[in-house]
């Protein structure tokens, strides 16, 4: 990728498409456009929050019914997270030329078919199927919603929209767990998957009748017309792939949740089956509370560039090395309520460094689906990596404090390629436009 890509000054985006047209830009309607963002692309991403998060709930039942061992059932519940991640790439560019509608409403509609085929299942094989499906149908939507927040809000509102979004996905995560246990207390693990996928369907029907991409989007599809050749320019950036491995050591922090945190609560810290729902929400409410804050805290900043203060460009760092020190720590802390409460403040600075990279990844105007695929796809494969590696780790030493090795190492990780992609980038073009 040209050097000149990285990191595009507030206003560049707009000033590239309007010159690009050779004439003034034609603005949206940036209030209708948000309100459709609000109340189409965030209830989908609330959707895939619950959806990702059930298996790992109700993987108890699972093994018991496939009569498997827990590394087992751990592969079968990433297995989705590992065709969503190697799609990622494929998917970001299919986002950029397609749109943020018609991307979303296809990818809704896949995933809901494999989480309506997840109870049907009775071997390993067809669960893996099922499961496969799901990775398939999820792997746009990421992209495509942040594109979409790129066409709705403004440069200055981004963290504000980035925010919204990834509350929306961490949310229904959080309230995956009391949820879902609840449905498959009353009608069973299968019901409860049925009701998701259905609910999946409408939703993409939804979108698909409802949503309408703006302007600036179709000619952002019309620019992208000859963009594959750019994907490999991606791939040799540096600071693009600081920033990809970055992502993959804060995803090394985070799917410890995801997958790891029911068997972690169940066998080391002996939490029982009734507070069990609520303890599983803490992090994922601590996750969701943290980047609604940040993203209001920081909602009129723009991308730092190169003459920002140390503190503010290295802020990412920082809040990775934090999450991954605490999360260790919340792990080897004697105390169950002190060790639950170290990793809801891991989350929190999760929170933040969520909430602060995805607008660097915006600023790259036409190349940011691309872009986001790659951060997405190495960040993914931290999640279908981790969980695994961990229960390898835990079986043979026998002992889950072995497990806090993992965010040690990640938290080290993230501050080391955030400060690498900080000293490759280069300062922001000058360019003559105003704010957005």
């Amino acid at each position: 990728m040209p050097r000149n890509l990285m990191l595009i000054r507030p206003g560049a985006i707009d000033l590239y498409f309007s010159t690009a047209r050779g004439g003034a830009l034609k603005m949206t309607n940036e209030p209708r456009a948000i309100l459709r963002f609000l109340l189409l692309l965030l209830p989908v991403n609330f959707l895939l929050g619950i959806d990702r998060n059930a298996m790992s709930i109700a993987y108890s039942e699972i093994q018991k019914l496939l009569a498997i061992d827990f590394v087992t059932v751990s592969a079968i519940v990433v297995a989705s997270t590992w065709f969503y991640a190697l799609l990622q790439i494929p998917a970001g560019w299919l986002s950029g030329r397609m749109g943020p509608r018609l991307t979303l409403g296809v990818a809704c509609l896949a995933w809901s078919m494999g989480t309506l085929l997840t109870p049907l299942q009775t071997t390993v094989i067809g669960m893996v199927f099922a499961r496969t499906v799901m990775g398939v149908g999820q792997s746009p939507d990421w992209s495509a919603s942040v594109i979409a927040v790129s066409q709705s809000f403004p440069e200055r509102r981004r963290r504000l929209g980035s925010a919204l979004l990834l509350g929306s996905l961490y949310l229904g995560t959080a309230l995956s767990g009391p949820v879902t246990m609840t449905l498959m207390a009353k009608w069973g693990w299968q019901n409860c998957f049925y009701l998701y996928g259905v609910v999946g369907l409408v939703l993409a029907l939804a979108v698909l009748a409802f949503y309408r991409d703006e302007p600036r989007a179709r000619t952002a599809r019309r620019e992208n017309g000859g963009a594959v050749p750019s994907i490999w320019r991606v791939l040799k950036d540096r600071a693009v792939t600081c920033i990809a491995l970055y992502y993959f050591c804060v995803l090394s922090i985070q799917a410890f949740f995801h997958i790891s945190f029911v068997d972690y609560l169940i066998k080391f810290r002996h939490v029982e089956n009734t507070t069990l729902p609520f303890v599983l929400s803490g992090p994922w409410l601590a996750l969701y509370g943290s980047v609604l804050g940040w993203g209001f805290v920081l909602r009129t900043s723009t991308v730092p560039g190169g003459r920002g203060r140390c503190w503010h460009k290295n802020m990412s760092g920082l809040a990775a090395l934090a999450s991954g020190l605490l999360l260790a720590a919340g792990m080897l802390c004697p105390g169950v309520v002190a060790g639950i409460m170290l990793m809801c403040l891991a989350m929190v600075f999760v929170g933040l460094c969520q909430v602060t990279i995805w607008p660097h990844i915006q600023a790259h105007g036409k190349s940011v689906g691309i872009i986001t695929g790659y951060v997405t796809f190495l960040g993914n494969m931290a999640s279908t990596l981790v969980p695994v590696i961990m229960a390898k780790l835990v079986v043979a030493t026998g002992s889950w404090r072995s497990g806090a090795l993992v965010p040690l190492f990640a938290a080290l990780g993230g501050f080391f390629f955030w400060s690498a992609s900080i000293r490759v980038m280069p300062p922001p073009r000058c360019q003559n436009s105003g704010p957005v």
